[in-house]
């Protein structure tokens, strides 16, 4: 059941808006294109042959790196998780709320605290223009 949702809350939206920002990115799309054309073999398409499934290794999987800041870039955006997590000690953080104000936090040990990840994808703290689509964001 697990494998069932990754593939239904994971990869086909990611699939989804990766191809829709590649098709609407020319410089994104001929970049991740010249690491496909590096791996894939040239195909006759006149000998009548079928075209053979393309099975990559790790390595070359590794090798893609422009895909895969797409992909990074894409699950940065579009991923909705939630982590819960229990407290195991008492903990207590500072919370900054706005340009002066900060708030203390008690937790006590064993209460659950359940973190949106999309909250910090989206802090411009972190993520510089956090609301636009940058390709090449996790390029190393």
């Amino acid at each position: 059941m697990a494998t069932a949702w990754a593939s239904v809350a994971n990869t086909v939206p990611t699939g989804f808006w990766a191809s829709f920002h590649l098709t609407r990115d020319k410089a994104a799309l001929s970049e991740v294109r010249k690491e496909l054309d590096g791996l894939l073999l040239p195909v006759d398409s006149n000998a009548g042959e079928s075209i053979p499934a393309m099975i990559f290794s790790l390595d070359e999987l590794e090798s893609m790196q422009c895909l895969d800041s797409v992909i990074q870039e894409t699950s940065r955006m579009y991923s909705e998780s939630i982590t819960a997590r229990d407290v195991v000690d008492v903990f207590v953080f500072e919370m900054k709320l706005g340009s002066d104000e900060k708030k203390r936090f008690w937790l006590e040990k064993g209460s659950r605290v359940v973190l949106l990840s999309s909250l910090l994808h989206y802090n411009k703290d972190v993520f510089e223009d956090p609301t636009s689509f940058c390709w090449n964001r996790f390029l190393p």
